[in-house]
This record gives C-alpha cells, structure tokens and sequence, in this order.
C-alpha cells in the first residue's frame, strides 16, 4: 500500500496520482476512469492546502512556468498513521 510522506508545512514531494481522489470528479465516471486508469502515474506535489485561497496563490506563481499545473481537490486524513 502506497504511504504519504510529509515533514513539516512547506515541502515538495513526487506523489502516485492514484492515491488521491479528486473530487471535483466524483460525480463524472468518464473523467474519473481516465485519472486513475494509469495506477503508475506520478505528478510534482507542490503543497497541501485547508484554504482554498492559498492554494488558488500558490498556483497562480507555478502555473506561468509549468502550463499543466492544477489543483486537485481532495480530502485526506491527516491522523496518526501509527
């Protein structure tokens, strides 16, 4: 099972795309199929985000220079994994 790795509040780490449900998507099966099809599909995680404002902020720097930029939005537990 694929784990998450995180120290401290600023980081930037290479996640699998799968392990994340992108609920902007839930209701659209096509879409939802097409994401998570490819179980190998790794992306740049720039950024974890309660506020959707900060996210929006963070985006508007990156996407300039990397066109394919975006938020998933998703929801994650942030428990003990222990």
């Amino acid at each position: 099972e694929y784990i998450f790795r995180r120290h401290g509040e600023d980081f930037v780490s290479v996640e699998m795309q799968h392990a994340y449900i992108d609920i902007s998507m839930a209701k659209d099966e096509t879409a939802a199929e097409v994401f998570y099809k490819d179980t190998l599909k790794m992306f740049v995680f720039a950024g974890l985000f309660g506020n959707k404002n900060a996210a929006d902020s963070l985006l508007g720097i990156i996407k300039p220079k990397y066109k394919n930029a975006t938020i998933i939005p998703t929801e994650i537990f942030m428990g003990c994994m222990h």
